[in-house]
């Protein structure tokens, strides 16, 4: 039978895992959407969270100061408005131009008149080995043609630290 291993963690005042969070109520951010293109959701009313060795920018994007495994969260509310419409959310590293596939969700928008302009909501999580100075921006987009535009409402994205590179 292996040996049981018991850790206890200790954290001094400042100590600890980095970690950071930032969230946006009611930011009303919106974009006529191209087919097959991810948008940075950048909102000047997306507000800090709780930050620790992990930047905002004011805008919605999370700076990592040091490299390693970081758990990222996100949780978003957002409108569409047109039916029958493929929308998919996740989260883009470092200006790639595109949602990383871990963490990658998405909602089909019945073909329904009258659920276009409803409010959906829809979360991600994701693990990924990030370089230090790493940024976390939550994208969206569609895979539809037409440019419907996307009203995101709500957003909220956490990250934090797990373990090294």
């Amino acid at each position: 039978m292996p040996a049981k291993i018991s850790m206890d963690m200790f954290f001094s005042s400042g100590g600890g895992l980095p970690f950071g969070s930032c969230y946006g109520n009611d930011i009303g951010w919106s974009q006529a959407a191209a087919q097959n293109t991810w948008y940075n959701v950048s909102d000047a009313d997306m507000v800090d969270g709780v930050l620790h060795n992990v930047a905002h920018d004011g805008s919605g994007k999370l700076t990592v100061t040091y490299a390693g495994m970081y758990k990222i969260d996100y949780c978003v509310s957002y409108e569409c408005d047109t039916q029958n419409k493929h929308v998919e959310t996740g989260i883009e590293i470092s200006g790639s131009g595109s949602a990383n596939a871990a963490g990658h969700n998405h909602i089909h928008l019945p073909n329904v008149a009258a659920m276009a302009n409803t409010e959906w909501a829809v979360s991600g999580t994701c693990i990924l080995d990030l370089a230090a100075n790493a940024t976390i921006e939550f994208a969206i987009g569609t895979t539809d043609a037409g440019a419907p535009t996307i009203t995101v409402e709500h957003l909220n994205i956490v990250c934090i630290q797990i373990g090294g590179t």
